[in-house]
């Protein structure tokens, strides 16, 4: 919706993302149904567009709700290859749709609100990037992925 506000300038397109946010995250940055426990990357996702709205309407809010879902990334349970598990009760699984969710928002956020010097570091580093931590499933034999990841199949 941010790149049809972006294309149109509908205010309507634009107060109906800040009304959204307005509910979802509370003054202290909370962001209610979020539970940074879960280590869920489903709720990363939802990072993008407070940074959009924290260029658009700079709140300390926002800022404290991106602060809360990195905070996430870095505790999140990884596999032993070191890709991040897609949730923390699905162990030492790693979906195809969690890179999508969180390597874009990670990068964004070192890229955004980091200083120089730990930005070289995390690019330099190649911290965490879990593209190249997905397994490569032809070496055990096995013929096909699911794109979400949650199963392996063997195709004869």
């Amino acid at each position: 919706m941010s790149r049809i506000y972006g294309r149109t300038g509908n205010e309507k397109i634009y107060d109906s993302i800040y009304d959204y946010a307005n509910r979802k995250i509370d003054e202290d940055g909370s962001i209610q149904t979020y539970r940074s426990a879960d280590y869920n990357l489903d709720m990363i996702k939802s990072g993008h567009v407070i940074f959009w709205l924290h260029r658009q309407h700079p709140e300390p809010r926002f800022k404290m709700a991106m602060d809360s879902l990195h905070k996430q990334l870095k505790g999140q349970p990884t596999t032993s290859q070191g890709g991040y598990w897609h949730k923390k009760r699905y162990p030492n699984q790693m979906w195809m749709d969690g890179l999508y969710m969180a390597e874009p928002f990670h990068t964004k956020y070192a890229i955004t609100l980091w200083k120089e010097t730990r930005r070289t570091k995390y690019c330099k580093d190649g911290q965490p990037l879990s593209y190249d931590k997905i397994p490569d499933f032809e070496d055990y034999g096995l013929g096909c992925f699911l794109l979400a990841g949650s199963e392996v199949y063997k195709m004869d």
